[in-house]
């Protein structure tokens, strides 16, 4: 016999605590989580996005509720596949409910999108992992279907999945199975941080002389042309799905010498084998040689300052940093090794449409706490998960968007209007006023108390 109750921790805000009365015979199972434990958990909620519909119907919903919610009898979601850094992270958020805390929870996101959730499930007398992780599993899906936000278990936004289940107690509650969830996109920090650095200099290619670390005539040297870099305007690159999956490809192309599917014989054709759907593509490859002591491969800011290094000398063709009428991008960074020496590869991939639509503009924006006072944005400065809101004249209201893992935000705006954006950090006000004409780059700068 089972009896449930719903409680909400306050201090993990979203794990939710399902009280089950259990009255069944102990039957010795361990209570270590092995990886098999840890795939068949992955299974029950892969099965759950591979038949939503039929799994829906087992736990007693009615079909025509489902096609209401948009779940039809075809209706399937790609499989979360398994994430050691999101499984040590889900592991972490165990431990700070049972009062222990391990070194996950001091690294930075990989993932550019992450969630988590989960549940506790308490119990008498005994319970095994399974049977407590389809608890939580089957409440999740149903609180899904019923309030029809699919954020985690039907979510499109993830590709990866942590899962990490710790026995405790509860106060007294009694003996308990703590259920940690941790989901990430297939995206990557590392690939936003490079457009944030790309759209920052193309808002100003004057700080390349920072970025490189060359001063004016060393870049005059390299080449002579390169002055009409500067009279320039660039707007901001846009990240895209699709040609970030095409950037993937074209990165095993570079390692392999073929694509890993066929795709098409131009960049546009590929491009469109992965759903973009511009008039023009462009490819382009940045292998960067590293020491086999460099965990991890080249830093994001090697890898941009080489690649700015490479725009010089060849401009005024441009591979990515200033390419000329672009508006969309999607870059991926991989890693191969060498006998002596790994290397580092940036593929980049920037697509351009036609757009007759000039009432709206694109922003593209980045939040960061400018720690080293330069007033640059660096990877590592990125304020994640902070609240950006916007407002138009007279102080009206008219968007909020949270900031990625990358400190990135994005949105569309009405052209030829004043808006004022804003963030709140520790209580400090974060403010840019700008009239918008056509697509733009944001930067929101927040001054840390110690500068």
């Amino acid at each position: 016999m089972l009896f449930y109750s719903i409680i909400m921790k306050k201090q993990i805000k979203l794990y939710t605590i399902i009280l089950a009365m259990v009255f069944l015979g102990v039957h010795g199972a361990s209570l270590a989580e092995s990886s098999e434990n840890k795939e068949t958990f992955l299974d029950v909620i892969n099965q759950i996005r591979t038949a939503p519909f039929s799994y829906a119907l087992s736990l007693g919903y009615d079909s025509e509720f489902l096609v209401k919610s948009g779940i039809l009898p075809e209706t399937q979601f790609e499989p979360y596949a398994a994430d050691d850094f999101l499984t040590a992270i889900a592991a972490d958020d165990n431990g700070l409910m049972t009062g222990e805390e391990t070194l996950a929870s001091k690294k930075k996101p990989v993932h550019l999108l992450t969630a988590e959730t989960g549940g506790v499930v308490s119990f008498l007398n005994f319970m095994s992992l399974d049977t407590a992780f389809k608890i939580v599993i089957d409440y999740l899906f149903r609180k899904e279907l019923d309030t029809n936000k699919f954020h985690h278990i039907l979510s499109n936004a993830y590709s990866y999945a942590g899962i990490a289940i710790s026995p405790g107690r509860v106060g007294g509650l009694g003996n308990a199975w703590f259920v940690a969830i941790r989901l990430g996109s297939s995206e990557l920090v590392s690939e936003m941080q490079m457009l944030n650095l790309i759209n920052q200099v193309r808002s100003d290619p004057w700080k390349i002389l920072d970025y490189s670390e060359l001063n004016s005539a060393e870049v005059f040297n390299e080449n002579q042309s390169v002055l009409y870099l500067f009279t320039n305007n660039y707007q901001p690159l846009f990240f895209d799905a699709s040609l970030r999956a095409a950037s993937g490809a074209h990165s095993f192309y570079v390692f392999h010498g073929a694509y890993p599917e066929p795709s098409g014989d131009t960049p546009l054709e590929r491009a469109a084998f992965h759903g973009y759907e511009g008039g023009f593509v462009q490819e382009s490859a940045l292998i960067v040689n590293f020491l086999k002591e460099e965990e991890g491969g080249a830093s994001v800011d090697t890898l941009f300052s080489s690649l700015i290094r490479n725009e010089l000398k060849i401009w005024p063709l441009g591979s990515a940093v200033f390419l000329k009428d672009f508006q969309d991008a999607g870059s991926s960074i991989s890693f191969g090794v060498g006998a002596d020496i790994d290397v580092s590869v940036l593929s980049f991939v920037a697509g351009k449409k036609i757009s007759d639509n000039e009432q709206i503009s694109r922003i593209y924006g980045v939040l960061f706490s400018d720690n080293d006072g330069n007033g640059l944005y660096s990877p590592g400065e990125e304020l994640i998960q902070q609240t950006v809101k916007v407002y138009a004249e007279e102080m009206q209201a008219v968007k909020n968007v949270i900031t990625d893992n990358a400190g990135h935000f994005s949105m569309t705006l009405d052209s030829n209007k004043q808006y004022s954006f804003k963030a709140t950090i520790e209580d400090v006000p974060v403010t840019q006023e700008i009239f918008i004409t056509s697509d733009q780059f944001v930067k929101l700068v927040y001054s840390p108390p110690s500068l």
